[in-house]
């Protein structure tokens, strides 16, 4: 550490970046407590709202939800696609999309909606109650919970390509709802 403070800060990033490890997918697959095809653990949070969602009493319905950080660069790019594919086009055939906040409260929440334009609901989990239910670490997590409570689908990280996946896997889950009415 010492030679770090005798370096410029820029030197000093350089070589903490060049000895810092990389994740790797073993990493990720260890950090992920869940599978696709298992049952979605349960859980319940307050919004931002004040309103406490509880994922107990939301069987038959299609759930995405997200696990992300309003410091996370890759969780800020993928909330306004939530918003927008998902959320906005999706809401009126009963899809509910939760956003569950790892170890951050009201106080960044409510601004946070504000500067993206979000309106669904936002979850504070100031003390990983509902993340460590999912995962031990690596944000964003979105995963789509079928209408039998089971995991469907489950991304790490965002990819835009990757997304239509996401939105695929929604589309289908709330066709095969409305073929069953």
């Amino acid at each position: 550490m010492r030679i770090l403070r005798l370096l410029p800060p820029a030197a000093s990033l350089l070589l903490a970046a060049i000895t810092a490890r990389a994740a790797t997918d073993e990493d990720v697959a260890a950090a992920t407590l869940t599978r696709v095809g298992d049952p979605a653990p349960t859980f319940a949070a307050q919004s931002i709202t004040g309103e406490t969602w509880d994922s107990a009493k939301l069987g038959g319905k299609v759930v995405v939800l997200s696990l992300f950080a309003t410091w996370c660069p890759p969780c800020n790019a993928e909330l306004p696609h939530i918003e927008k594919e998902l959320w906005q086009a999706y809401r009126n055939r009963g899809l509910i999309v939760l956003a569950a906040a790892r170890e951050e409260g009201f106080d960044k929440l409510q601004p946070f909606a504000k500067k993206l334009g979000l309106t669904f609901p936002l979850l504070t989990d100031p003390k990983r109650e509902v993340f460590n239910k999912f995962a031990r670490n690596f944000i964003p997590r979105l995963y789509v919970i079928g209408a039998d409570g089971r995991i469907m689908f489950q991304t790490v990280g965002f990819r835009k390509d990757e997304f239509k996946s996401v939105v695929a896997a929604v589309e289908r889950e709330l066709a095969a709802i409305e073929a069953k009415k």
